[in-house]
């Protein structure tokens, strides 16, 4: 008989839209699936209001601020609301991530997905010079310790794995690689040469690189002047918006069936999709695209080069080579060259059959959990 398992997180998993909460409800939905989850809790306390505040504003003239999300009354607030000591039911916790849940103390055998660890966060996202170093490091030395204590900490990229060893300096030993998927069904891509278009997709559309894909859409229409660029997420500057060719669709919710579908259909139907982005770590539409046979233009970054295959089920770009000519020139070689655009549609597509999607990732944690509780 399965033990009783808790799900922790601070994100409401019927949400299923991209990123880390769509993880969030692939990951509770496998759990549910494979284990007896008898309770769901989703901890999300507000940022104590004086704390924000004060760090943006002092980093706003110059000073150095505070993370007002980890800060010491915030981090006792979601323990206490956890309350694990009135819980004499479960026997297995599995937190969705990790920063959030570093004060929590428990006896319990503890598991927890993540795509990167705290340091990785602030490197990418921020810069440490806006920041209190103690206050930095207070942060780092309580997530290096929740993760050690953890039964495994589940990864969704090698190179989160890695980034978080080294960073860390600490033992691999309960680190597991579990990858990231997609729920979308598999199918062949529906490309018409008649009405070529590219796609973008992304919540941030500067820090995705969005300007170099619209840039590189008019190099490419010097000679393929029927090639559309077709853009979902947030909404463009209207300078991009107003250019020839290209389209902007909104915002589109995955959680709303209809929504769903008309991204499905984006996916099948693409010539590509572009996404050179600078700030990332395994975006998950990257495998949607791939699932739906779609290929992909993106950064050799981040833990992109796994999900690409190291450039085999798609195209790599190197961060410094991230220009409009040098995206332009692969778009026209995949309008051009169809056997090179077959080989690697059909790899993406098979890659994610095989490897990334939910139910094989499911088997991975099932295991692991298994055998690390008697």
């Amino acid at each position: 008989m399965s033990k009783k398992l808790r799900y922790v997180t601070n994100l409401d998993p019927v949400v299923k839209s991209g990123g880390w909460s769509g993880m969030n409800h692939n990951i509770h939905r496998i759990l549910t699936k494979h284990f007896d989850v008898h309770k769901l809790s989703v901890i999300n306390p507000s940022q104590i209001f004086v704390e924000k505040w004060t760090s943006r504003l002092k980093r706003k003239i110059g000073l150095k601020g505070r993370f007002p999300g980890f800060s010491k009354r915030r981090l006792r607030a979601i323990s206490q609301t956890l309350d694990l000591k009135n819980d004499e039911t479960s026997e297995i916790l599995f937190f969705h991530g990790s920063t959030s849940w570093v004060d929590v103390q428990t006896d319990l055998p503890y598991y927890c997905y993540v795509d990167a660890c705290f340091q990785t966060y602030l490197d990418i996202y921020h810069s440490h010079d806006r920041f209190m170093s103690d206050d930095i490091q207070r942060i780092i030395n309580a997530e290096k310790r929740f993760l050690q204590n953890a039964k495994t900490v589940f990864f969704s990229s090698e190179w989160a794995k890695s980034q978080t060893t080294q960073l860390y300096n600490i033992d691999d030993k309960n680190f597991e690689l579990a990858y990231v998927g997609t729920d979308l069904p598999t199918v062949a891509n529906a490309y018409d040469k008649s009405n070529p278009f590219i796609l973008f997709v992304g919540l941030n559309f500067e820090k995705k690189g969005g300007h170099i894909v619209a840039q590189a859409l008019q190099i490419a229409r010097k000679t393929n002047p029927k090639l559309t660029l077709m853009i979902v997420g947030e909404r463009p500057p209207q300078h991009i918006i107003d250019i020839d060719g290209v389209e902007y669709l909104g915002l589109l919710n995955k959680s709303n069936q209809k929504d769903l579908t008309k991204l499905i259909s984006l996916y099948r139907n693409a010539l590509c999709m572009v996404l050179p982005t600078s700030k990332d770590m395994t975006p998950v539409v990257i495998i949607e695209a791939l699932s739906q046979g779609c290929p992909v233009i993106s950064s050799n970054n981040f833990g992109i080069p796994e999900l690409l295959d190291h450039s085999n089920a798609g195209i790599l770009i190197e961060p410094n080579d991230l220009f409009p000519d040098s995206l332009s020139k692969y778009i026209v070689k995949l309008i051009d060259d169809d056997a090179f655009r077959t080989k690697i549609s059909e790899r993406g597509y098979q890659q994610v059959k095989q490897k990334y999607n939910w139910e094989s990732i499911a088997g991975i944690i099932e295991q692991s959990i298994n055998q690390t509780v008697t």
